[in-house]
């Protein structure tokens, strides 16, 4: 039985076969509704770019706005942490010359001075955000003079500074605290006072030293923790990584030691 099979269609080998065997062919036409879809997702598309674009774009307001006003609340906090160290400075300054004037020193009229000279600085040059290290240091040296003068024996209140400056700056007010609180505390039961204070600056790195003998003062632990508390939440606020502060009792002396780095 013969049996005769179709020709094999002949291969295109090459593009121009391909259009020739296609010449003339038309390809359906699309669904309806299709040629208008292009258009539609073209604009959707630009759309959501559009809103995404603008969520970015809030966001980074938002942070910023955010950033400025965290900034603005800790300001007013350090600000309202000072208004109150301020008052407790000034309570002490005239209590000191309170003293003088009771008992008739000579002393007297120059502890008022010194003591004006004292708040044209706090008023006047802590509004800076740092001021010169020397001017702080400075202020210092007015406010032991002071507290010199009011006391019976002050032959074993010393200071001590060495090192240089070098033109660094400081937070204001950050120091004066602790020397404060060494002249509340520093005083025993026969009038005489023990207070050493040591600043050394060693390149760009300050060490306080304030050690006073545990006296006879009768703590209020109402009040007297309102400065000690401020000048921590200042040194967490300002120094927060960049210094060390250690505090102790160690035969009937307080002790601090406080380190910062300036820059």
């Amino acid at each position: 039985m013969n049996v005769q099979l179709a020709p094999a269609a002949p291969r295109l080998e090459t593009m121009e076969q391909f259009n020739e065997a296609t010449k003339g062919f038309r390809f359906p036409p699309p669904p309806n509704g299709f040629r208008y879809m292009l258009p539609v997702t073209f604009s959707l598309s630009i759309f959501l770019l559009g809103g995404v674009f603008a969520l970015i774009t809030d966001f980074y307001k938002r942070d910023s706005t955010a950033t400025h006003m965290e900034a603005k609340k800790k300001e007013m906090e350090l600000q309202f942490l000072r208004t109150q160290l301020n008052p407790h400075f000034l309570f002490n300054s005239l209590n000191s010359i309170y003293s003088l004037v009771r008992s008739k020193s000579n002393d007297a009229p120059e502890a008022i001075i010194m003591l004006s000279e004292l708040m044209r600085y706090m008023l006047y040059e802590v509004n800076e955000n740092k001021v010169m290290l020397e001017k702080e240091l400075n202020y210092i040296k007015s406010y032991i003079s002071l507290q010199r003068m009011r006391l019976i024996n002050s032959e074993n209140v010393k200071l001590q500074i060495h090192g240089n400056t070098n033109e660094l700056k400081i937070y204001p007010l950050v120091l004066i605290t602790f020397i404060e609180n060494a002249f509340k505390y520093g005083t025993d039961y026969k009038g005489n006072t023990n207070i050493n204070v040591v600043i050394e600056i060693i390149n760009n790195e300050l060490l306080l030293n304030v050690d006073n003998i545990i006296g006879h003062h009768k703590k209020d632990y109402v009040n007297s923790g309102v400065g000690l508390q401020n000048i921590n939440n200042q040194l967490e606020f300002l120094y927060k990584n960049k210094y060390s502060l250690i505090t102790k009792e160690e035969n009937g002396f307080y002790k601090v030691e406080l380190r910062l780095k300036l820059v």
